[in-house]
């Protein structure tokens, strides 16, 4: 009796053990990725450009041209051409898509640039592959053709482009 007693208390030592051991090695809760591209996110003008700042870039475009922005998710805004989406042609002129360092997941889209790097981010510029406005509408096709000119212009390793960058990136 007094040796199954013992394997018993054995037991059940062996098993607190195993228990508190397995406690005491969990890895702590991974940390939740809390970016916001569209953190701090607001437009204003100056000197005939329109502005849309965030608390990680900020991007200009013509003053003079009707346009409107959607944060999509986390770490995508798009931006468009407002009579042209309201018209229901599109309108997408751009969508500024932020990537950590590693991911090349952008590297199989058909139209793209680098538009500026952070210290933990690439902001990557992806422009529509097809018409976004109303070809018959020539105010349309010389508005949208003029955004679309200055979005292009987003390439940090272009160096021709990069001088007159519209895109300027900040880190926080």
């Amino acid at each position: 009796m007094k040796n199954k007693m013992r394997k018993v208390m054995l037991l059940l030592i062996c098993t607190l053990a195993a228990v508190m051991s397995a406690i005491s090695v969990q890895a702590e809760p991974k940390a939740v990725d809390k970016y916001d591209i569209a953190s701090g996110i607001k437009t204003r003008s100056s000197e005939g450009n329109a502005f849309l700042e965030t608390d990680h870039f900020s991007l200009y475009l013509p003053g003079d041209i009707s346009w409107e922005y959607k944060a999509v998710d986390n770490n995508t805004i798009a931006i468009y051409y407002s009579p042209a989406k309201d018209a229901g042609f599109g309108g997408h002129v751009v969508t500024i898509k932020a990537y950590d360092w590693g991911d090349n997941a952008y590297s199989d889209i058909p139209e793209y640039s680098i538009a500026g790097l952070s210290n933990d981010k690439k902001y990557v510029a992806i422009y529509p592959t097809d018409l976004q406005y109303d070809s018959s509408d020539s105010t349309q096709k010389e508005e949208y053709e003029r955004m679309l000119k200055v979005a292009k212009r987003m390439d940090c390793e272009d160096e021709t482009l990069a001088k007159d960058n519209p895109f300027d990136v900040w880190d926080n």
